[in-house]
């Protein structure tokens, strides 16, 4: 009698579990997607090759930016770890967007065009965008992300003593401090 309980509820418990384990999967599959969104928010975007040398290009740039206020070994080191993850991501939303080097190029060289001409800041920007071809999305990431770098950028000059900012441009000076 001992074994056929045994027996039988051991047949039982295999044949709940059998019953529960598709739902089981079922539980861990929903759920695996919302935590590997977590996950993938938290890493860094993945660069090609040609995005990664973009990325440490404005990185160079970005950094060389603030050479004239002699930052601390302290400061250079906040500088790189933020400006390099910054840099990344705004490469990876570009190239999303099909916002590549030579289509950057482009806008750089029209709005400078503009600029000769006279143009008003606010008109210099529209006919950039318009003369190097870009798309409304293109437009929106584009200054999304130089929103992005802006803020950056303003959150570490945060870090700077009042001597360092003075040792700026008077022109970043001025967009560091939030102004146009």
């Amino acid at each position: 009698m001992k074994l056929r309980s045994l027996v039988l509820g051991g047949l039982i418990g295999s044949m709940a579990t059998l019953a529960f384990a598709p739902a089981f999967a079922q539980a861990q599959a929903a759920a695996a997607p919302a935590s590997s969104a977590k996950d993938a928010t938290a890493k860094e975007p993945t660069l090609t090759a040609e995005q990664e040398k973009m990325a440490k290009a404005m990185l160079k740039q970005t950094l060389k930016s603030f050479a004239d206020a002699t930052l601390t070994a302290e400061q250079e080191k906040k500088a790189d770890e933020l400006f390099s993850k910054v840099t990344k991501e705004v490469v990876a939303k570009r190239a999303a967007v099909k916002i590549d080097a030579d289509l950057q190029k482009k806008q750089a060289a029209a709005a400078k065009e503009a600029r000769e001409a006279g143009k008003k800041q606010k008109d210099v920007a529209a006919a950039a965008f318009a003369s190097a071809g870009f798309t409304e999305e293109q437009i929106k990431v584009f200054k999304d992300t130089q929103a992005m770098m802006n803020k950056a950028k303003q959150d570490f000059a945060k870090s700077l003593s009042e001597d360092q900012l003075a040792k700026l441009p008077k022109q970043m000076q001025k967009s560091l401090k939030g102004g146009k």
